[in-house]
């Protein structure tokens, strides 16, 4: 990670940034009560100490990612991951495991959330903004909030067509320079959409944005896919929410690929025993 920072207590890290994070899983996680203090920062970076400034990336894993992270298929989307800025826990299993593993996290910050806070107060400032599109209709929605919002759909492109992929890449990096953005939105899934993000950044641009990996947030934002209650999101049951609306998609990711997060929290609880990070 490259916030920088030193830790202050078991794996607690304070960084410049104002920001605390909790290192679980590799990554160092945010450490809130809320996204008043990530909004803060987001929408406020603190000067930068390099010329030109480098990006700002954002990314919001969940139990799915941590998975698909531990299983190393993927280096590229790995890296990404692993040098955000900033990092935030969207799913409750990860805040549950933080409280096993006394490590805890405060609370689980969401993308979704983040957007839905985020994106309104951006577009009353006249931010200026790209969001990379999985459809059409959410491109038209996001240009409908104002001039200075912006946005791309994504082509049906798999990763692995690397011409094809790049080529959008440049269409995307083309785009933000064009408009000079200041937050680019990226709505396509893990992991390509920190595929495109990455390459983004191997281009060296001119412009640095902040990055924000969000998948499915817009489609929540603009409500063409439902949230679960608030109850529902409280007792960490929003998975079976979203089970029930898109069984067919989900029962993979759900039933056979997550509950192998579950033998990453027993390598974790070993590896901080090993490392002496359990605090008493």
């Amino acid at each position: 990670m490259s916030v920088g920072g030193a830790p202050s207590s078991g794996n607690r890290i304070k960084s410049p940034d104002g920001l605390e994070r909790v290192r679980l899983f590799g990554l160092d996680f945010v450490d809130a009560a809320s996204l008043d203090t990530v909004i803060e920062r987001i929408e406020d970076p603190p000067p930068a100490s390099s010329t030109p400034a480098a990006p700002t990336v954002v990314v919001t894993p969940n139990v799915d990612q941590l998975v698909q992270l531990e299983r190393k298929t993927d280096a590229r989307s790995e890296r990404l991951t692993h040098n955000a800025q900033i990092v935030l826990p969207d799913g409750q299993p990860i805040v549950w495991a933080s409280r096993w593993l006394r490590a805890p996290l405060q609370a689980r910050l969401t993308g979704s959330s983040l957007v839905a806070r985020l994106w309104p107060r951006l577009v009353d400032s006249g931010r200026r903004c790209v969001v990379v599109a999985s459809s059409e209709r959410i491109a038209d929605r996001v240009r409908a909030e104002g001039p200075n919002c912006h946005a791309l759909v994504a082509p049906m492109l798999r990763v692995e067509d690397r011409t094809g992929f790049e080529t959008f890449v440049d269409r995307c990096a083309e785009l933000i320079e064009a408009t000079n953005a200041e937050f680019v939105f990226v709505c396509l899934g893990f992991p390509k959409q920190n595929h495109l993000i990455a390459g983004l950044l191997e281009r060296s641009p001119v412009v640095a944005p902040t990055f924000l990996a969000v998948g499915a947030s817009f489609d929540l934002h603009f409500g063409h896919v439902r949230r679960a209650p608030v109850w529902i999101q409280r007792v960490g049951m929003e998975w079976a929410f979203r089970f029930v609306q898109e069984p067919r998609r989900l029962f993979r990711r759900y039933f056979i690929d997550d509950p192998a997060f579950i033998l990453m929290v027993g390598r974790e609880s070993r590896r901080r025993r090993v490392a002496g990070d359990v605090r008493p």
